[in-house]
């Protein structure tokens, strides 16, 4: 996907970067991380055309793929120090490092045993690890809770909201509860064009007053009216199914209405 005409300023904190699939997400962190180049305009940091910057941009960045690599036979403090070791990082400053940051995502534990024997979350926190070795001033994390079960996500999110005080943190995803308590602005990616939102309540705010609860007697009817409204949410009840409607007026006599959450934003901003 191409960007087209794409400005936006940000600051520390927990920036969402939300888009549907082929929205431009990948395109735009290619171009922060330098990976490519636009035909147009420029990326600075703290003032400075990181082109400018060169190889020492990479000094400031933390960078975590959704699917980070891993050498299963290293262990993980012996993985941390050869990470620290490529990035100019001398050995015995590399170990109090690897040190820290294992009890910072909660795998002092398991530092001995090899990466493995780790479960996804596990992994995940030691890519969080290895993309803070170099104390960055900009972390970009791609998909980071992909395949993370509730307690991971949780996890996840409590460490990321710890050390986005004092940087920024992109936090590129697709699973909106992970970004709807933490986030401070989001990037809205849609068709190769992204908007800045500095205040995520203003997002949601913008579809006050028009999402309903609903309940159907059964599956029937709750898949016509999925089939005709905007369903941000279906689920079976005793009694039923309960639909969360998004609509500009109210869709049935007996729809309730509710307060929107930025899923229900979400949808609408980016429905075709």
């Amino acid at each position: 996907m191409v960007l087209d005409d794409v400005t936006f300023t940000i600051t520390d904190g927990v920036v969402a970067l939300l888009g549907s699939n082929g929205a431009g997400k990948t395109t735009l962190i290619k171009n922060i991380l330098r990976l490519i180049y636009p035909e147009k305009g420029s990326v600075s940091f703290n003032g400075t055309n990181v082109n400018k910057l060169g190889s020492k941009y990479y000094d400031y960045v933390g960078y975590m793929p959704q699917m980070p690599n891993f050498y299963n036979n290293f262990r993980a403090d012996d993985f941390l120090v050869y990470m620290a070791s490529l990035k100019g990082i001398k050995k015995k400053e590399a170990k109090a490092k690897a040190d820290k940051l294992l009890e910072m995502v909660q795998l002092t534990d398991v530092r001995r045993k090899k990466i493995g024997t780790f479960s996804g979350g596990m992994k995940q926190r030691l890519g969080i690890a290895q993309a803070l070795l170099n104390e960055p001033q900009l972390m970009i994390l791609d998909e980071p809770t992909a395949g993370l079960d509730p307690n991971e996500r949780i996890r996840f999110r409590n460490i990321i909201t710890q050390i986005a005080s004092t940087r920024i943190v992109i936090l590129a995803t697709h699973i909106i509860p992970d970004v709807e308590s933490i986030a401070k602005t989001m990037l809205l990616v849609k068709d190769g064009r992204v908007t800045l939102c500095d205040k995520p309540q203003e997002f949601i705010d913008a579809i006050k007053n028009k999402v309903y609860l609903y309940k159907a007697d059964d599956y029937s009817q709750a898949e016509n009216i999925v089939s005709n409204y905007k369903v941000s949410n279906m689920r079976e009840r005793e009694d039923g199914y309960e639909l969360r409607i998004i609509s500009d007026t109210k869709p049935f006599d007996e729809a309730e209405p509710t307060e929107p959450n930025l899923e229900d934003a979400f949808l609408v901003y980016f429905s075709k």
